[in-house]
């Protein structure tokens, strides 16, 4: 698949996450996606969870 690339996720991004999920009250997993989007400039994401809403930047495909 051209469009579809896997990431790395590091240890700084985990602990990035944790204090994302601080201000945003997403969840772990969620909160790490956002993490890693920003790190890959990554701006869309498909997905039915709302939460996703709530982040600047970041654009909600369903």
């Amino acid at each position: 698949m051209d469009n579809v690339r896997i990431a790395d996720v590091t240890n700084e991004d985990y602990l990035s996450a944790i204090e994302l999920m601080d201000e945003t009250k997403l969840d772990p997993n969620d909160s790490l996606a956002v993490q890693v989007m920003r790190k890959e400039e990554i701006e869309e994401i498909y997905s039915f969870d709302k939460g996703f809403d709530r982040i600047r930047g970041i654009r909600r495909i369903t």
